[in-house]
């Protein structure tokens, strides 16, 4: 097993303290990190949607990829599909590939100073798990936020811009 990272600051949020303030001299730099597609070199957001698709799914991604909807409301519509277990969901997001690559690269970035963020526009909940199991439980993370409730998962957006 990898040893985790030493653990930074957490993202607001997430609910703790946020990256703190540049110090006087420090160069204005901070790297932000894509989830789906780059750290997991699968979206796993489409991998978790695949199994629960339906038919009208295809017209709802042609008016996101035209911009006529956003993320935020196309998410909302997706996650009312999955009808799943919260277990298996994740058992299906924790299968797909990481790039190995990517642990030295956060370790070489916090050694030389420099605050690395996880960003996603995804579903959010199966991020955190997996910057455990590689090793790098302390890296903060801003996404949305899926709630697995009685009535079936619901998604929040904290980070999100009101409108």
């Amino acid at each position: 097993m990898i040893p985790p990272l030493s653990e930074p600051p957490r993202s607001a949020v997430a609910g703790s303290v946020p990256i703190p303030p540049l110090r006087p001299g420090q160069p204005p730099l901070a790297i932000l990190a894509d989830f789906d597609g780059t750290i997991a070199r699968s979206d796993v957001s489409d991998a978790v949607l695949t199994r629960f698709k339906t038919a009208d799914w295809e017209a709802h991604a042609a008016a996101y990829d035209a911009g006529l909807v956003g993320s935020r409301r196309l998410m909302t519509w997706e996650i009312s599909l999955m009808d799943a277990d919260p277990e298996a969901l994740l058992a299906i997001a924790a299968s797909q590939p990481h790039d190995p690559a990517f642990r030295p690269f956060v370790q070489r970035a916090l050694a030389a100073g420099i605050p690395v963020e996880v960003v996603s526009d995804g579903y959010g909940f199966f991020i955190e798990p997996a910057t455990r199991v590689l090793g790098m439980p302390g890296v903060p993370v801003v996404t949305a936020r899926t709630i697995f409730g009685p009535g079936g998962p619901r998604i929040e957006s904290p980070s999100g811009n009101p409108d």
